[in-house]
């Protein structure tokens, strides 16, 4: 398929704006966990239910996953009874104390 210049010129602007689209999703995100943390945090840990993320595309999620890994979370999905899933959110050990 030929790409003319002015065609290239709109595939470049809408995915500079699904790029800044994600970015805002990932910020709220962001937010949305780090007041679960704040709320949640118990005895060395934090749970946040997996419906946090419906609607957001697994890429995104495992995104925002490895950025609170890399912040010093360790991060595991856990399953219950009754098909409840949530992530558990643990300080790594060299974070800890």
């Amino acid at each position: 398929m030929v790409v003319g210049p002015k065609e290239l010129a709109r595939w470049i602007e809408e995915s500079e704006k699904e790029k800044i689209k994600e970015n805002e999703l990932l910020i709220s995100l962001e937010n949305e966990i780090d007041q679960c943390l704040e709320e949640n945090y118990q005895s060395g840990m934090a749970i946040i239910p997996e419906s946090t993320f419906d609607g957001v595309r697994s890429a995104l999620v495992t995104t925002v996953l490895n950025r609170y890994r890399s912040a010093g979370w360790s991060v595991e999905r856990e399953y219950e009874q009754g098909d409840v899933t949530y992530y558990t959110f643990i300080p790594s050990p060299q974070n800890e104390g």
